[in-house]
């Protein structure tokens, strides 16, 4: 039987440190639905109007990585945007 009580409230969950086993920590965002036509330079822009990026200092870029079809080079349409920040 379903209750027509509103639902209750869980407790916030929080911020935990991510350990080598996960995928992504705090400060990384995954982005889907994107595009083929979008660019890191458009996701830097975009993204970096909430918080700073973080640098890529191999790349020389902020970090962003767009997920690309290996046999077309297109962007597949999701990507990671990582902060400085955990908390932007």
């Amino acid at each position: 039987p379903h209750s027509s009580s509103p639902p209750t409230h869980a407790a916030p969950r929080q911020r935990t440190r991510a350990g080598p086993g996960d995928m992504a920590g705090n400060d990384m965002v995954y982005v889907s639905g994107l595009p083929d036509t979008v660019t890191e330079a458009d996701l830097s822009a975009i993204f970096g109007a909430i918080g700073q990026l973080k640098f890529d200092k191999k790349k020389g870029c902020d970090k962003v990585w767009l997920y690309r079809n290996k046999m077309t080079g297109l962007p597949k349409g999701d990507a990671t945007v990582t902060y400085a920040d955990p908390f932007a």
